[in-house]
């Protein structure tokens, strides 16, 4: 982000501005301070009290993080902070503003940041004192205790499992509310925390003990798996945090350095956290599944693992995962001939069927090949995209037989149960004749055009220019004339029908217009307008700048936007 403090306006939608402009003239902003160098923090009171922290630099906004849960872009509550700190910046005519400055002055300019005053502070404190005045501020404060342990762990010579799980289990108690709960806020700040244990592991994991790094990993994996449910991890962030743990576990696996025992440790453990059915209803239990997979190096130790494998599940996906580690341990361990018939007797899984055409394929044995896959049609009808994966097959077969007529027929087919994708018309194309061909176009414009509810022009345009019909492309740009559609065909028809997309882009402009306002929708008009100008002789827009202006008058934003074009 770089933003500049006096311009900043001009990237917030027009609503999210006049709630923000709202929050600020009615003093909703409190307590801004200038916590550091460039970076300031404030209170803004809405329907509830939320926490703004704002980084600027040389008048730059580098960075913007609110408590709200608004995330989709610059929030109400950052925009009131703005023009706070706005008014000391730029010192604005604005009595409102003058008053801010007064009461802000000195916090947000003259007067040393809460950190350099602690900083000499502390500098006056002898060791003992400083120590002791840490101690009775942190008991006071666990969510203070519990973060300084978690960004100094690594120091601690108490190097067992319970240690890390009790460290993550207190960051996340000191993250609950009253009921239990870890709100959206809440999480922010407890992975501010948990990212201080994970990088102190990180960095033991290049150092010759590794032993605390695998143990912090498995306390994250465990100790956020049993909260999920009662989490708003609605930016995936405590989730990131447990795929980070595992990534952690796997980087200890493929260091060459690694000690033998650390895989034999991280598979036993992992067998620890599968038979108490951590991350069960989530895909932690399979990313455990995974890794007690990938660190087995005997058979003893598969037969610990095998009967967690085998054990069938209400989830198709589930039990073909497993039964896919199953056959990865026995390619590993028992060769290549026993997995294959290990494979030949769970061909209901879709992996193993893929496996086993692909073999087929391979072989030039297409009879085989197809066998399969018309099996795989018959047994997975409820699910549509295991259908278009065995008809891929089917085509790919039919291609490599040269068999137009099933060519045809499976390309036209997986087109309209692939979204309309383009290279399966073409590739039925390639193979009819032209009349044939023709014939097939009439009869999908034909099934088009019946749609009673759904009209859908952009596919009626695109098989227009697939054909090079421009004449019927255009007459369909005029039935419906999206800017999209028109930037997408204005190449191909501004030489034979410039003036016709002038007058297509004109309409479009204007009705647009008039049925939207926010600045998001004024900058689409102000790039369709911009594409119009390329499209006229000397590239005059003037007459329609000039009617908007008049036309829109009190739209302050869109004036703005269409001024610089």
């Amino acid at each position: 982000m770089n933003i500049p403090i006096d311009q900043f306006e001009q990237h917030i939608s027009e609503t999210i501005l006049k709630r923000g402009l709202g929050y600020y003239k009615k003093g909703a902003v409190t307590g801004v301070e200038e916590l550091e160098p460039n970076i300031y923090f404030a209170e803004v009171e809405g329907s509830e009290s939320y926490e703004v922290e704002i980084r600027i630099k040389n008048n730059l906004i580098k960075d913007i993080d609110c408590s709200c849960p608004y995330d989709d872009g610059i929030c109400k509550h950052a925009v009131a902070v703005l023009f706070t700190i706005q008014a000391e910046t730029l010192k604005l005519e604005d009595p409102q503003m003058q008053a801010l400055v007064k009461t802000t002055k000195g916090k947000l300019a003259k007067e040393k940041t809460p950190k350099e005053q602690l900083d000499l502070l502390l500098q006056q404190l002898n060791k003992d004192e400083l120590i002791k005045s840490i101690l009775e501020i942190a008991v006071k404060d666990k969510t203070l205790l519990y973060q300084l342990l978690s960004k100094h762990s690594y120091l601690n010579h108490e190097q067992t499992q319970s240690f890390y799980d009790n460290q993550v289990k207190n960051l996340i108690k000191s993250a609950k509310g009253r009921d239990g709960f870890i709100d959206y806020y809440s999480v922010r700040k407890l992975n501010k925390s948990l990212q201080e244990l994970l990088h102190n592991a990180e960095v033991q994991v290049g150092q010759p003990n590794k032993q605390g790094a695998i143990y912090a990993g498995f306390a994250i994996i465990k100790e956020i798996s049993l909260v999920l449910d009662n989490i708003d991890d609605s930016d995936g962030d405590a989730y990131y945090f447990v795929e980070a743990a595992f990534d952690l576990l796997y980087s200890i696996i493929k260091d060459d350095s690694a000690n033998a025992d650390y895989l034999t440790e991280i598979f036993e453990i992992s067998m620890e956290k599968i038979k108490s059915g951590t991350g069960q209803g989530f895909d932690i239990y399979n990313s455990l599944l995974r890794l007690a997979t990938d660190t087995i190096s005997n058979k003893e130790q598969i037969e610990v693992l095998i009967p967690y494998l085998s054990a069938n599940t209400d989830s198709k996906y589930e039990n073909e995962f497993r039964t896919q580690l199953e056959y990865d341990l026995i390619v590993r361990f028992e060769g290549v001939k026993k997995a294959e018939e290990f494979l030949m007797k769970h061909l209901h899984h879709p992996a193993f069927r893929k496996t086993a055409i692909d073999a087929a394929i391979a072989k030039k044995e297409y009879v085989t090949a197809k066998t399969y896959a018309k099996q795989g049609v018959s047994l997975d009808k409820e699910y549509a995209g295991l259908i278009s994966d065995w008809q891929n097959y089917l085509l790919k077969i039919a291609e490599l037989e040269n068999d137009k007529k099933t060519i045809i027929e499976l390309a036209l087919y997986l087109f309209t149960n692939n979204h309309y994708n383009f290279d399966y018309y073409n590739r039925a194309k390639k193979h009819a004749s032209a009349s044939e061909w023709q014939n097939i176009v009439n009869d999908i414009l034909k099934k088009f055009a019946s749609e009673k509810y759904w009209k859908p022009y952009d596919l009626i345009a695109r098989i227009h220019f697939e054909e090079k019909k421009w004449n019927l492309l255009l007459d369909t740009l005029k039935e419906y004339a999206s800017f999209e559609l028109l930037e997408k065909y204005e190449n191909v028809l501004s030489e034979t029908y410039s003036k016709e997309l002038i007058t297509l882009y004109e309409r479009s402009i204007r009705n647009y217009l008039e049925k939207h306002i926010d600045r998001k929708y004024y900058q689409v008009a102000c790039t369709a307008i911009r594409r119009l100008k390329k499209l006229i002789p000397g590239g005059n827009v003037n007459y329609l700048i000039n009617e908007f202006r008049i036309k829109y008058k009190s739209r302050r934003v869109l004036i703005e936007l269409i001024n610089k074009i």
